[in-house]
């Protein structure tokens, strides 16, 4: 149980450092359209049809970088659940090993079973 709780905390931290990481980028990345525009306005030749293309841009990366924090966020949704179901399987109890013979161990030596052969069968 204690690798579970650790493998949360594992993505607790990754997904926190994640959100923290694309926030700080996408403050960057605003911070920075917002310059770009600011300069284009002041001269009177860029007009908005020369601007179109710099605002399909910037609407195409906002687009893919919603879509990539959605989609990163399903991936830190869907490890959660993994770790919670194996937390919630039961561990299966361990088999003997049937290829060892039990008798020789208790005298300090080890032997093997033989595998059985199949009998033919008269038809």
């Amino acid at each position: 149980m204690e690798t579970v709780k650790i493998a949360k905390q594992m993505i607790d931290f990754q997904k926190t450092v994640f959100d923290n990481s694309y926030n700080a980028v996408t403050v960057m990345q605003t911070h920075g359209e917002k310059m770009l525009n600011g300069f284009l306005k002041q001269f009177p030749w860029v007009s908005k049809e020369n601007r179109k293309p710099f605002d399909d841009s910037v609407a195409f990366i906002k687009k893919a970088e919603e879509e990539y924090k959605k989609n990163v966020d399903q991936v830190f949704t869907h490890l959660s659940e993994l770790v919670d179901i194996k937390q919630d399987t039961p561990k299966e109890e361990e088999k003997p090993d049937h290829n060892v013979s039990t008798g020789a161990a208790d005298k300090g030596q080890l032997t093997a079973v033989a595998p059985k052969q199949k009998q033919a069968t008269k038809g």
